[in-house]
Protein backbone atom coordinates (compact mmCIF):
# COMPACT_ATOMS: atom_id res chain seq x y z
CA UNK A 1 0.00 0.00 0.00
CA UNK A 2 1.36 3.45 -0.94
CA UNK A 3 1.36 5.99 1.98
CA UNK A 4 -1.06 8.46 2.41
CA UNK A 5 1.48 10.99 3.19
CA UNK A 6 5.34 11.60 3.04
CA UNK A 7 6.77 9.47 5.69
CA UNK A 8 10.54 10.50 6.81
CA UNK A 9 12.55 7.61 7.47
CA UNK A 10 16.21 8.29 9.87
CA UNK A 11 18.54 5.06 9.22
CA UNK A 12 21.56 4.72 12.00
CA UNK A 13 23.83 2.26 11.23
CA UNK A 14 27.92 2.54 10.91
CA UNK A 15 27.53 0.46 8.28
CA UNK A 16 27.53 2.93 4.96
CA UNK A 17 26.68 -0.97 2.93
CA UNK A 18 23.85 -0.77 5.21
CA UNK A 19 22.68 2.70 4.89
CA UNK A 20 22.90 2.87 1.11
CA UNK A 21 21.06 -0.81 1.11
CA UNK A 22 17.88 0.62 3.12
CA UNK A 23 17.57 4.01 1.14
CA UNK A 24 17.86 1.75 -1.82
CA UNK A 25 15.59 -1.13 -1.02
CA UNK A 26 12.82 1.81 0.05
CA UNK A 27 13.77 4.56 -3.27
CA UNK A 28 10.83 2.80 -5.10
CA UNK A 29 8.39 4.18 -2.22
CA UNK A 30 8.32 7.68 -3.59
CA UNK A 31 6.29 9.00 -0.12
CA UNK A 32 9.55 7.54 1.83
CA UNK A 33 12.18 10.24 2.05
CA UNK A 34 15.28 9.26 4.13
CA UNK A 35 18.64 10.70 5.82
CA UNK A 36 20.93 8.85 7.77
CA UNK A 37 23.97 8.81 10.34
CA UNK A 38 26.51 6.96 11.01
CA UNK A 39 25.83 6.98 15.06
CA UNK A 40 23.50 8.21 17.60
CA UNK A 41 25.39 10.94 18.29
CA UNK A 42 25.22 12.07 14.60
CA UNK A 43 21.80 10.81 14.81
CA UNK A 44 20.76 12.99 17.95
CA UNK A 45 21.82 16.29 15.37
CA UNK A 46 19.68 14.40 12.26
CA UNK A 47 16.74 14.07 14.47
CA UNK A 48 16.68 17.50 15.49
CA UNK A 49 16.83 18.64 11.91
CA UNK A 50 15.14 16.13 9.90
CA UNK A 51 12.36 15.21 12.38
CA UNK A 52 11.91 12.07 11.23
CA UNK A 53 8.91 10.08 12.08
CA UNK A 54 10.42 6.84 12.20
CA UNK A 55 13.71 5.66 12.83
CA UNK A 56 16.15 2.24 12.00
CA UNK A 57 18.70 1.78 14.31
CA UNK A 58 21.79 -0.60 14.82
CA UNK A 59 22.97 -1.91 17.87
CA UNK A 60 26.71 -1.90 17.73
CA UNK A 61 27.85 1.34 16.73
CA UNK A 62 31.27 3.89 17.76
CA UNK A 63 30.98 7.26 19.60
CA UNK A 64 27.33 6.36 20.51
CA UNK A 65 25.68 2.50 20.44
CA UNK A 66 21.76 2.03 19.99
CA UNK A 67 20.82 1.27 23.51
CA UNK A 68 23.06 4.74 24.28
CA UNK A 69 20.60 6.49 22.06
CA UNK A 70 17.38 5.09 23.29
CA UNK A 71 18.61 5.87 27.15
CA UNK A 72 19.08 9.99 25.54
CA UNK A 73 15.68 9.88 23.89
CA UNK A 74 13.72 8.28 26.89
CA UNK A 75 15.43 10.63 28.87
CA UNK A 76 14.96 13.80 27.32
CA UNK A 77 11.52 12.82 26.60
CA UNK A 78 12.17 12.07 22.52
CA UNK A 79 9.73 9.90 21.51
CA UNK A 80 10.38 8.22 17.56
CA UNK A 81 8.96 5.04 16.78
CA UNK A 82 12.47 3.30 16.45
CA UNK A 83 13.39 -0.47 14.96
CA UNK A 84 16.17 -2.29 15.82
CA UNK A 85 18.33 -3.77 13.20
CA UNK A 86 20.02 -6.69 14.63
CA UNK A 87 21.69 -9.97 13.48
CA UNK A 88 20.57 -12.93 14.78
CA UNK A 89 22.93 -13.86 17.79
CA UNK A 90 22.28 -14.93 21.27
CA UNK A 91 24.36 -11.61 22.45
CA UNK A 92 21.87 -9.16 19.91
CA UNK A 93 19.19 -10.89 21.06
CA UNK A 94 20.00 -9.71 24.76
CA UNK A 95 20.26 -6.43 23.36
CA UNK A 96 17.58 -6.34 21.37
CA UNK A 97 15.34 -7.27 24.52
CA UNK A 98 16.84 -4.60 26.03
CA UNK A 99 16.07 -2.18 23.52
CA UNK A 100 12.61 -2.82 23.53
CA UNK A 101 12.68 -1.73 27.10
CA UNK A 102 13.96 1.40 26.36
CA UNK A 103 11.45 1.90 24.20
CA UNK A 104 11.99 0.51 20.72
CA UNK A 105 8.73 -0.72 19.25
CA UNK A 106 9.84 -3.74 16.89
CA UNK A 107 13.29 -5.44 15.10
CA UNK A 108 14.24 -6.85 12.00
CA UNK A 109 16.93 -9.53 11.47
CA UNK A 110 19.73 -8.17 9.71
CA UNK A 111 20.89 -9.96 6.16
CA UNK A 112 22.86 -13.14 7.18
CA UNK A 113 24.56 -12.90 4.18
CA UNK A 114 25.36 -9.50 1.98
CA UNK A 115 25.32 -10.97 -1.43
CA UNK A 116 22.15 -12.65 -1.75
CA UNK A 117 19.26 -10.75 -3.77
CA UNK A 118 16.67 -13.05 -1.93
CA UNK A 119 17.81 -11.84 1.69
CA UNK A 120 17.70 -8.33 0.34
CA UNK A 121 14.03 -8.61 -0.84
CA UNK A 122 12.70 -10.45 2.18
CA UNK A 123 14.54 -6.98 4.15
CA UNK A 124 12.73 -4.70 1.76
CA UNK A 125 9.83 -6.57 2.53
CA UNK A 126 9.82 -6.53 6.14
CA UNK A 127 10.92 -2.74 6.15
CA UNK A 128 7.89 -1.62 4.70
CA UNK A 129 5.67 -4.02 6.83
CA UNK A 130 7.38 -2.65 10.01
CA UNK A 131 7.33 1.38 8.56
CA UNK A 132 3.41 0.62 7.87
CA UNK A 133 3.25 -0.90 11.80
CA UNK A 134 5.52 2.31 12.98
CA UNK A 135 2.95 4.90 11.42
CA UNK A 136 0.08 3.30 13.55
CA UNK A 137 2.07 3.71 16.61
CA UNK A 138 0.94 5.26 19.80
CA UNK A 139 2.21 8.97 19.73
CA UNK A 140 4.00 8.97 23.10
CA UNK A 141 6.13 7.22 25.21
CA UNK A 142 5.52 3.61 26.62
CA UNK A 143 8.55 2.54 28.65
CA UNK A 144 6.60 -1.07 29.85
CA UNK A 145 9.01 -1.81 32.61
CA UNK A 146 10.07 1.80 34.33
CA UNK A 147 7.78 0.94 37.17
CA UNK A 148 7.91 -2.50 38.77
CA UNK A 149 5.80 -3.45 41.68
CA UNK A 150 6.39 -6.20 44.48
CA UNK A 151 5.02 -10.18 42.84
CA UNK A 152 1.69 -10.28 43.97
CA UNK A 153 0.36 -12.97 46.23
CA UNK A 154 -2.33 -15.34 46.23
CA UNK A 155 -4.23 -16.16 48.95
CA UNK A 156 -6.16 -18.91 48.04
CA UNK A 157 -6.09 -22.20 45.24
CA UNK A 158 -9.78 -21.76 44.01
CA UNK A 159 -8.65 -21.83 40.10
CA UNK A 160 -11.10 -23.10 37.68
CA UNK A 161 -9.28 -22.77 34.15
CA UNK A 162 -7.12 -25.11 33.11
CA UNK A 163 -4.59 -23.25 31.38
CA UNK A 164 -3.82 -19.24 30.93
CA UNK A 165 -3.16 -18.26 27.27
CA UNK A 166 -1.70 -14.54 26.36
CA UNK A 167 -1.21 -12.92 23.15
CA UNK A 168 0.62 -10.03 21.85
CA UNK A 169 2.92 -8.42 19.08
CA UNK A 170 4.07 -5.52 18.31
CA UNK A 171 4.93 -4.02 21.76
CA UNK A 172 4.59 -7.50 23.35
CA UNK A 173 7.89 -8.35 24.91
CA UNK A 174 8.17 -5.22 27.38
CA UNK A 175 4.49 -5.59 27.88
CA UNK A 176 5.05 -10.01 28.89
CA UNK A 177 8.16 -8.28 31.01
CA UNK A 178 5.87 -5.77 32.98
CA UNK A 179 3.33 -8.69 33.00
CA UNK A 180 6.01 -11.35 34.70
CA UNK A 181 7.92 -9.20 36.92
CA UNK A 182 4.96 -9.37 39.28
CA UNK A 183 2.47 -12.11 38.35
CA UNK A 184 2.98 -14.86 41.31
CA UNK A 185 3.25 -18.53 40.52
CA UNK A 186 0.18 -19.87 39.53
CA UNK A 187 -1.01 -23.23 39.57
CA UNK A 188 -1.74 -23.61 36.08
CA UNK A 189 0.42 -23.99 32.93
CA UNK A 190 0.27 -20.67 30.84
CA UNK A 191 0.94 -20.84 27.17
CA UNK A 192 2.58 -17.37 25.43
CA UNK A 193 1.75 -16.49 21.64
CA UNK A 194 4.06 -14.27 20.99
CA UNK A 195 4.62 -12.10 17.19
CA UNK A 196 9.05 -12.77 17.03
CA UNK A 197 11.15 -14.22 14.50
CA UNK A 198 13.05 -17.65 15.40
CA UNK A 199 16.13 -16.46 17.17
CA UNK A 200 14.85 -14.25 20.02
CA UNK A 201 12.70 -16.06 21.62
CA UNK A 202 15.43 -17.56 23.50
CA UNK A 203 16.09 -13.90 24.83
CA UNK A 204 12.83 -13.11 25.97
CA UNK A 205 12.09 -16.59 28.01
CA UNK A 206 15.57 -15.58 29.70
CA UNK A 207 14.33 -12.66 30.55
CA UNK A 208 10.78 -13.86 31.86
CA UNK A 209 12.56 -16.66 33.78
CA UNK A 210 15.18 -14.19 35.15
CA UNK A 211 12.04 -12.13 36.65
CA UNK A 212 9.57 -15.05 37.77
CA UNK A 213 9.59 -17.61 40.10
CA UNK A 214 7.55 -19.95 37.64
CA UNK A 215 9.97 -22.00 35.35
CA UNK A 216 9.65 -19.70 31.76
CA UNK A 217 11.10 -22.12 28.84
CA UNK A 218 10.87 -22.18 24.98
CA UNK A 219 7.92 -25.04 24.59
CA UNK A 220 9.33 -28.27 22.59
CA UNK A 221 7.61 -30.73 20.81
CA UNK A 222 5.67 -33.67 22.63
CA UNK A 223 6.12 -32.67 26.12
CA UNK A 224 3.13 -32.30 28.31
CA UNK A 225 2.13 -29.18 29.58
CA UNK A 226 2.32 -28.73 33.57
CA UNK A 227 1.02 -26.59 35.82
CA UNK A 228 3.26 -23.33 37.21
CA UNK A 229 4.89 -23.51 33.77
CA UNK A 230 5.13 -20.90 31.05
CA UNK A 231 5.64 -22.01 27.37
CA UNK A 232 6.64 -19.63 25.13
CA UNK A 233 5.88 -20.61 21.43
CA UNK A 234 9.08 -20.67 19.36
CA UNK A 235 9.26 -18.21 16.51
CA UNK A 236 8.06 -19.91 13.00
CA UNK A 237 6.17 -22.56 14.88
CA UNK A 238 2.33 -23.04 15.27
CA UNK A 239 1.77 -24.43 18.13
CA UNK A 240 -1.36 -26.73 19.42
CA UNK A 241 -1.76 -28.88 21.91
CA UNK A 242 -3.50 -32.97 21.55
CA UNK A 243 -5.82 -34.17 23.15
CA UNK A 244 -3.10 -35.38 26.12
CA UNK A 245 -2.18 -32.08 26.74
CA UNK A 246 1.07 -32.57 24.65
CA UNK A 247 2.62 -29.82 22.27
CA UNK A 248 2.41 -30.44 18.89
CA UNK A 249 4.90 -27.56 16.94
CA UNK A 250 4.68 -26.72 13.12
CA UNK A 251 6.92 -25.27 10.74
CA UNK A 252 5.26 -26.83 8.06
CA UNK A 253 1.64 -25.12 7.61
CA UNK A 254 1.58 -21.96 6.55
CA UNK A 255 1.13 -18.95 8.02
CA UNK A 256 -2.09 -17.37 9.39
CA UNK A 257 -3.03 -13.73 9.12
CA UNK A 258 0.29 -13.41 8.03
CA UNK A 259 1.75 -14.65 11.73
CA UNK A 260 3.31 -17.98 12.47
CA UNK A 261 2.95 -18.61 15.36
CA UNK A 262 -0.53 -18.15 15.05
CA UNK A 263 -2.69 -17.32 18.58
CA UNK A 264 -6.03 -17.56 16.37
CA UNK A 265 -4.54 -21.46 15.66
CA UNK A 266 -3.62 -21.83 19.43
CA UNK A 267 -6.42 -20.79 20.76
CA UNK A 268 -8.72 -22.99 18.58
CA UNK A 269 -7.23 -26.29 19.46
CA UNK A 270 -7.15 -25.32 23.32
CA UNK A 271 -10.71 -24.78 22.61
CA UNK A 272 -10.97 -28.67 21.53
CA UNK A 273 -9.16 -29.72 25.15
CA UNK A 274 -10.33 -27.52 27.63
CA UNK A 275 -13.31 -26.16 26.27
CA UNK A 276 -13.99 -23.11 28.19
CA UNK A 277 -12.44 -23.51 30.96
CA UNK A 278 -9.73 -21.27 29.51
CA UNK A 279 -8.99 -17.90 30.42
CA UNK A 280 -7.27 -15.76 27.87
CA UNK A 281 -5.34 -12.37 27.38
CA UNK A 282 -4.90 -10.03 24.71
CA UNK A 283 -1.84 -7.34 24.60
CA UNK A 284 -0.93 -4.97 22.44
CA UNK A 285 0.02 -5.78 18.75
CA UNK A 286 -1.19 -4.69 15.42
CA UNK A 287 -3.64 -6.95 13.20
CA UNK A 288 -6.53 -9.10 14.78
CA UNK A 289 -4.81 -12.09 15.40
CA UNK A 290 -6.55 -13.86 17.76
CA UNK A 291 -9.89 -12.49 17.71
CA UNK A 292 -11.65 -15.78 16.52
CA UNK A 293 -9.94 -18.05 18.95
CA UNK A 294 -10.72 -15.91 21.42
CA UNK A 295 -14.62 -15.58 20.04
CA UNK A 296 -14.59 -19.65 20.04
CA UNK A 297 -13.38 -19.81 23.96
CA UNK A 298 -15.73 -17.64 25.07
CA UNK A 299 -18.44 -19.18 23.06
CA UNK A 300 -17.61 -22.30 25.28
CA UNK A 301 -18.05 -20.54 28.25
CA UNK A 302 -13.88 -18.85 28.81
CA UNK A 303 -13.21 -15.43 29.59
CA UNK A 304 -10.45 -12.39 27.88
CA UNK A 305 -8.90 -9.80 29.58
CA UNK A 306 -7.56 -7.11 27.12
CA UNK A 307 -4.96 -4.77 27.40
CA UNK A 308 -6.72 -1.06 27.17
CA UNK A 309 -5.95 1.37 23.98
CA UNK A 310 -3.81 3.94 26.32
CA UNK A 311 -1.30 1.07 27.08
CA UNK A 312 -0.82 -0.30 24.33
CA UNK A 313 2.15 0.55 21.82
CA UNK A 314 0.07 -0.63 18.90
CA UNK A 315 -3.91 -1.20 20.11
CA UNK A 316 -4.99 -3.64 17.11
CA UNK A 317 -5.15 -7.10 18.66
CA UNK A 318 -7.20 -6.19 21.99
CA UNK A 319 -9.11 -3.57 19.78
CA UNK A 320 -10.55 -6.41 17.17
CA UNK A 321 -11.75 -8.69 20.04
CA UNK A 322 -13.29 -5.83 22.17
CA UNK A 323 -14.84 -4.75 18.73
CA UNK A 324 -16.49 -8.20 19.17
CA UNK A 325 -17.81 -7.85 22.53
CA UNK A 326 -15.47 -10.47 23.40
CA UNK A 327 -13.37 -8.91 26.28
CA UNK A 328 -14.83 -9.44 29.78
CA UNK A 329 -12.12 -7.34 31.43
CA UNK A 330 -10.08 -3.68 29.51
CA UNK A 331 -7.50 -3.12 31.88
CA UNK A 332 -3.99 -1.34 31.69
CA UNK A 333 -1.04 -3.16 31.25
CA UNK A 334 -0.43 -2.60 35.21
CA UNK A 335 -3.45 -3.87 35.97
CA UNK A 336 -3.10 -7.08 33.96
CA UNK A 337 -1.28 -9.25 36.61
CA UNK A 338 -3.79 -8.28 39.30
CA UNK A 339 -6.88 -9.16 37.15
CA UNK A 340 -5.41 -12.74 35.95
CA UNK A 341 -5.30 -13.16 39.73
CA UNK A 342 -8.54 -12.13 40.33
CA UNK A 343 -10.26 -13.96 37.45
CA UNK A 344 -8.59 -17.51 38.94
CA UNK A 345 -10.01 -16.45 42.19
CA UNK A 346 -13.55 -15.50 41.26
CA UNK A 347 -14.29 -17.10 37.74
CA UNK A 348 -18.02 -16.31 38.18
Amino acid sequence: MPFEREVKLLIVDDSAFMRQLIKDLLAKHKHIKTESASNGKLALQKIADFKPDIITLDIEMNVMNGLELLEVMKNENIFIPTIMLSRLTQKNGEITMKALDLGAIDFISKPENNLVSLEFDKLADELFEKINVALKVSKRPIYNNSILKEPLKIKSNFIIPKVLVIGSSTGGPGALYNIFSILPKINIPIIIIQHMPAGFTDSLAKRLNDVNEMTVKIAENNEVIKPSTVYLAPGNYHLTLSSDSKIILDNQQSSYKGVRPSFDITLKSIAKVFGGRVLTVVLTGMGNDGCEGIDTIKELGGKCIAQDKESCVVFGMPEAVISMNNADSIVPLNKIPEEIINYLMNWN
